[in-house]
């Protein structure tokens, strides 16, 4: 700013001084909330739909230079994908004077899909030699799947994740297994084991015998 004064005799004088005018001003920015999503079909985490998890707003008195986050280091979060969990998201936006503005927002991803689980097919067997039941030697499992891992599988006949070497009784007996994943979500299947006696009983006659009448 240059000031200038004359006098009457047309005699001038000038002064100057600068007025530097700053950009304190952070810019204004909002997140959306904290997110629940489930787990994508046959994945253990969450593709992002669009642009729902972007800023919903983001102003400055001056003009922005940039926005990105600390998840793809981009301007926005279209396609990004969240594993099973929480992950906290943080939007930066910065000013043309380099001001800067963060907010953040957690996407808590949820494993809500159930295992997968196959059993075989319904066995008919016979009764091991001499007794009135059947010993297993070897039973395959059930196949069984799962989009973030199996945590266990057990069978109800006895309570453990094999059977062999477990012992059916002649008839019919109806077996479940239970599969439970890393989310505790369960899913069972039921066949039976059908034991059959098919062995003759054993008898033995006296000696032929000679009597007078």
């Amino acid at each position: 700013v240059v000031w200038t004064v004359t006098d009457a005799s047309n005699n001038t004088a000038t002064c100057s001084f600068n007025v530097v005018v700053n950009d304190n001003q952070s810019p204004v920015i909002s997140c959306v909330s904290n997110k629940t999503k489930s787990t994508d079909a046959g994945k253990c985490s969450y593709t992002t739909s669009g642009t729902e998890f972007d800023l919903t707003s983001a102003t400055d008195n001056c003009g922005i230079k940039s926005i990105s986050n600390n998840r793809t280091g981009t301007s926005s979060l279209a396609g990004s994908i969240f594993p099973k969990g929480t992950t906290t998201v943080t939007w930066t936006v910065k000013d043309s004077a380099d001001n800067t503005s963060t907010c953040s927002f957690t996407v808590t991803v949820s494993d809500n899909e159930k295992p997968k689980i196959t059993c075989t097919n319904n066995a008919t067997l016979n009764v091991d030699p001499g007794k009135c039941s059947r010993t297993i030697i070897n039973f395959s499992l059930p196949s069984h799947t799962d989009n973030c891992g199996i945590k266990s599988i057990i069978n109800s006949h006895n309570g453990t994740n094999t059977l062999a070497g477990a012992i059916f009784p002649k008839g019919v007996t109806t077996v479940t297994w239970t599969v439970k994943d890393s989310a505790d979500n369960t899913t069972t299947c039921n066949f039976t084991v059908t034991v059959i006696d098919n062995e003759a009983p054993k008898i033995t006659c006296v000696n032929n015998q000679t009597r007078s009448t």
